[in-house]
């Protein structure tokens, strides 16, 4: 016998099939990616020293997020009666809780 007469022969519908699912996994994956940069583009927003002008890497940006928060808390604690830094603190948790609220993909 063959060594390859043992091997089956794909269907349309079985080669179709699979298409399609690669297809729906491409997608997937394509939209997870775009809310992935959507939130990206709103710590740039949320985040004042930031340059707008030139693309970040995420590492720029999330290394930058985490200075601001840090630089936030540490004036915050030294004049905890300053309204302004309240109300900004305030203003980044809202952003940041709204920004959590991204709808979610699941991968299939």
């Amino acid at each position: 016998m063959h060594p390859f007469s043992q091997r089956q022969i794909p269907t349309m519908a079985s080669v179709a099939s699979s298409r399609v699912q690669k297809s729906s996994r491409r997608n997937a994956a394509t939209k997870s990616n775009e809310d992935v940069e959507l939130l990206f583009r709103r710590l740039v927003q949320m985040v004042p020293s930031l340059p707008k002008d030139r693309k970040l890497s995420r590492l720029e940006i999330l290394q930058a997020v985490i200075d601001y928060i840090q630089e936030l808390e540490q004036r915050l604690e030294s004049h905890p009666e300053s309204e302004n830094l309240s109300l900004g603190l305030s203003r980044l948790k809202l952003s940041l809780n709204q920004a959590r609220h991204v709808p979610q993909h699941n991968a299939q």
